[in-house]
């Protein structure tokens, strides 16, 4: 996993210093392994989680996708709730091989997105946002 996580990191240039949560955390894997997850905070858990969801991950990297799920898990556990996701169909194979490199014998693949809600993003001036900021500040 922190292999893996190195060679994206290695992609572009400048990605440690930019994503300083997922540097840590491959800083972590390395030093404590798997443990360092769990020894993360709700807070440091739910930007790495968000940093690595920013970040286009190869499909064939089961190790990263592993890590996406055990850290979604972990998230999920400190806010006392399963975050898991049922294994895609098809990716049987997949699951095997997940579960021999990780040593997770209950690994799914994360969620993906859910393109059955719709998300509508509209422009707006600068006045309409200022009003709306203001409107949503006021209780």
């Amino acid at each position: 996993m922190q292999a893996s996580l190195a060679a994206l990191l290695d992609q572009v240039r400048g990605s440690r210093a930019v994503l300083p949560h997922l540097a840590a955390l491959e800083r972590a894997l390395g030093a404590q392994g798997l443990s360092a997850i769990d020894a993360c905070p709700q807070a440091s858990l739910a930007r790495i989680c968000a940093q690595l969801a920013s970040l286009p991950l190869p499909d064939g990297d089961i190790p990263l996708l592993a890590l996406q799920t055990r850290l979604l898990r972990a998230l999920g556990a400190t806010a006392g709730v399963r975050a898991t996701a049922p294994v895609a169909a098809g990716a049987a194979a997949a699951t095997s091989v997940g579960a021999a490199t990780t040593g997770v014998s209950d690994f799914h693949l994360p969620m993906r997105f859910d393109d059955s809600r719709m998300l509508s993003v509209d422009e707006a001036s600068m006045t309409d946002f200022d009003a709306a900021m203001q409107a949503q500040r006021q209780p």
